[in-house]
């Protein structure tokens, strides 16, 4: 486990934990070399080949698109292992149902293209992808998410 303050391989800052789930831990931490807050997530999975992940992350790292999170590396500390992507400062969709927000047609539709978008562009990668779509895996930002 990770506390605020501790410092990972020389490079990384924790500043929290901000969530988990079936995949880890997920923490804030802050990346001393790139001056920018980064996501840190805990692979639960022990078992998994070091160099499978690897092979993933490399994979994943190739990918860009406006509406997915940067992948920059995987890590190995105390005998965990933990992907290092963007940090998206917002909420995800989950809380603001919980909220009963309610969305307008007009914002449903325009997370609907982008999400059909970033479907289209990941399926053109001819790159295997683990499926990670859930609903509420997406980040949205106050006011809404990249427009």
């Amino acid at each position: 486990m990770l506390f605020g303050g501790d410092i990972v391989n020389d490079t990384y800052s924790i500043v929290e934990e901000i969530g988990s789930g079936g995949m880890g831990v997920v923490y804030l931490a802050y990346h001393l070399r790139l001056e920018k807050y980064v996501v840190m997530k805990k692979i639960k999975n022990r078992n998994l080949d070091s160099s499978f992940l690897r092979n993933e992350v490399d994979i994943l790292k190739k990918l860009h698109h406006p509406y997915l999170p940067q992948v920059y590396d995987i890590i190995e500390y105390e005998c965990d292992f933990y992907t290092v992507i963007d940090y998206i400062d917002g909420k995800d969709l989950e809380h603001f149902i919980n909220d009963g927000y309610v969305f307008t047609e007009s914002q449903l539709i325009k997370w609907l293209r982008q999400l059909c978008e970033v479907l289209d562009y990941l399926h053109w990668q001819n790159r295997p992808h683990q499926n990670n779509s859930r609903p509420y895996n997406g980040e949205f930002q106050p006011l809404f998410y990249r427009s």
